[in-house]
């Protein structure tokens, strides 16, 4: 029971599981690392946001 599924990962096996959620007329989110983002992932996701480093410094810290 969900409208959205959201993917955090760079990992193309999920795609077989991104497409299925779509074939149920549901949305499937990317998110992944603007560094090095999987453009198979953001094609088959229905949206994608990239996560900037300058956007996480001030969660985690400019050390780590």
């Amino acid at each position: 029971l969900y409208d959205d599924a959201i993917v955090i990962s760079s990992d193309t096996d999920l795609l077989p599981a991104m497409q299925k959620v779509k074939e149920l007329k549901k949305n499937v989110e990317y998110v992944g690392f603007g560094h090095q983002p999987a453009l198979a992932l953001q094609t088959a996701a229905t949206r994608s946001r990239l996560l900037l480093v300058e956007e996480l410094v001030k969660f985690i810290g400019e050390g780590n």
